[in-house]
């Protein structure tokens, strides 16, 4: 029978035993740990340790068909690691906890600064009296080794696996090789600071831990921000009940009214004079929040929508700490080495950034998926560039949005969108195909390079199986806004070429300048000497390099999905 951790109960277990699986937290030991793995395989240790050899071996040796793979795995690798060892203990001698293992379960007790769940990993406590119970001591061994396998694998690949949440999240977290961790874990000194190690750590995921931490006594102590209501968009010089509220956040004190400063000593009523100005959106405010905008990576428009009430009340309530531990947990998802040139573009925030030797040295705006035609979440490496691409018009845009136009009139719609069909690799006349049975399986429509093409001058590419890429667009209009999801997947850049020379940057072939040289001519292709790693991301939350907490709309509802699956 499986306890409510997860875990199965071991059987003929006594009332100590059971005190000892009490999840209570308590300090790691001051002095040094004893080596976890100091037993000699004497025939007196063996002798000694008969009855909780023969305990321990039958909980490694039942079977619990009901339980998840990964914890069977886990059983496997504990299983033949105490095997190796002749089922001798490794956290209790002389009936007590070791050293060792108080400095592991004291780490463990720290799951939640993590963002993990201390319930998934059992804890014993320290009693006054040695256990003697053969069945007390191999409870406790059998379960701290259990919980710190566990916690291990949750801290390096997460708790919940990327493609439940959406099948656009193909991302493959590297978990721990189970029987490697525990002799890790048993090995170390400090087994506390090596199962910590398994967390990821990267800047972005440490600063959200720090960050979580900053949240919880925010909590504890109710000392919120004030939280700006919804409501219409309000512009400058607009009139609205809150305007008092964003002076008060943002600590913009009222002026008086000039006319009332010029009549001061006239006995008059100001009265409305006075609630009408307070609740006007004026100037002095208007420079307040856009400087308020510019810190949070929006735009400076002084115009206070979504986005800007979204960025002012980052602090309000219990979900930003559910949002802070649901980014913690996809920062497990991504790759532990990120590069040391690298490319992230993170979907919420619409952002592509350079990042070289822990530095963003090149930013941009992008276009990203819309709801329905996400942008996949995954990492791989660009490795060419193309200018004046063809587009080749994936099947799904050929069939349901391009066909139905194109047979009203094939050679008009053709020459209009400067497209061209395509057989077997051969440019094919629109007069040779039967349009009442096309289906694009064989036959291919594809937009040649110039006027109107939907890549634009340039794509970055990075071959994948989402067939996404980055590139140029025509449609400039769409970077000035602040939303910006309207792509079929692909992601859209905000001066490619700009883009193009930091990216040149890097590489030793190649120059911006070359790439320019070569704009409005055929098709050319030039591949990179070092291939830069790309991680497109979907973190709805992030601190910025002034230490605040980023918040960013959860544009297809990844965030939602995978708070619910953590189950906060």
């Amino acid at each position: 029978m499986a306890s409510q951790s997860g875990w199965p109960a071991l059987a003929c277990v006594t009332v100590a035993a059971a005190l000892l699986i009490t999840a209570t937290v308590f300090p790691a030991a001051a002095a040094q740990p004893d080596t976890a793995l100091s037993f000699s395989y004497n025939d007196k240790n063996l002798a000694r340790n008969q009855p909780v050899f023969a305990h321990l071996r039958a909980a490694f040796e039942e079977k619990h068909p009901e339980l998840p793979f990964r914890i069977k795995r886990d059983y496997a690798a504990a299983k033949l690691f105490y095997e190796r060892r002749g089922y001798q203990p490794i956290w209790i001698k002389n009936g007590k906890l070791t050293r060792a293992a108080q400095n592991l379960v004291a780490r463990i007790a720290q799951a939640p600064e993590e963002g993990l769940n201390a319930k998934d990993y059992p804890l014993p406590v320290l009693l006054a009296n040695p256990l003697k119970d053969p069945a007390a001591i191999a409870h406790v061994e059998f379960n701290l080794t259990q919980s710190a396998l566990r916690y291990a694998e949750d801290a390096m690949g997460g708790r919940i696996p990327p493609s439940s949440i959406d099948k656009s999240i193909t991302q493959k977290p590297k978990r721990p090789d189970p029987i490697e961790a525990m002799e890790a874990i048993a090995r170390s000194p400090l087994p506390g600071a090596t199962l910590h190690a398994f967390n990821p750590t990267h800047a972005g995921y440490r600063a959200l831990r720090k960050q979580l931490k900053t949240l919880r006594k925010q909590q504890q102590s109710k000392r919120e921000p004030i939280e700006i209501p919804g409501g219409r968009l309000l512009r400058p010089g607009m009139q609205d009940e809150r305007v008092p509220l964003l002076r008060a956040r943002l600590q913009v004190p009222a002026k008086q009214p000039k006319s009332q400063q010029k009549h001061a000593t006239v006995a008059q009523d100001h009265a409305t004079t006075n609630r009408k100005h307070a609740r006007t959106y004026t100037q002095d405010l208007v420079a307040a929040v856009k400087a308020f905008q510019t810190g949070n990576g929006l735009n400076a428009d002084g115009i206070i929508g979504p986005r800007t009430l979204l960025a002012f009340n980052a602090l309000i309530g219990e979900d930003p700490i559910k949002d802070v531990i649901a980014n913690m947990e996809r920062w497990r998802w991504v790759p532990r080495d990120l590069g040391t040139v690298y490319l992230q573009a993170n979907i919420p925030e619409f952002t592509v950034r350079l990042i070289q030797n822990g530095e963003v040295s090149y930013e941009t705006r992008v276009v990203v998926g819309k709801p329905k035609h996400k942008t996949p979440v995954f990492s791989d490496k660009m490795d060419h560039v193309i200018v004046n691409p063809y587009w080749n018009v994936p099947y799904s845009i050929a069939t349901k949005e391009i066909l139905p136009e194109l047979r009203a009139d094939p050679a008009s719609y053709l020459t209009k969108g400067n497209y061209e069909m395509v057989y077997n690799g051969k440019v094919v006349s629109p007069k040779r195909i039967r349009w009442e049975d096309v289906t694009f399986d064989e036959l291919r429509i594809r937009q040649r390079p110039g006027r109107g093409n939907a890549l634009g001058k340039i794509k970055f590419m990075f071959p994948n199986r989402h067939n996404v890429y980055m590139h140029d667009t025509p449609s400039k209009s769409l970077f000035k806004r602040s939303a910006r999801a309207f792509s079929h997947g692909c992601v859209r850049i905000h001066e490619p070429f700009k883009f193009a020379d930091a990216l040149m940057q890097t590489q030793k072939n190649l120059s911006g300048r070359k790439l320019r040289s070569v704009v409005g001519k055929k098709q050319q292709q030039f591949n990179f000497a070092r291939h830069i790693p790309v991680h497109l991301t979907y973190f709805t939350a992030y601190v910025d390099e002034q230490g605040n907490l980023q918040r960013r709309p959860d544009i297809y509802g990844h965030n939602r999905k995978t708070i619910a699956a953590l189950g906060l």
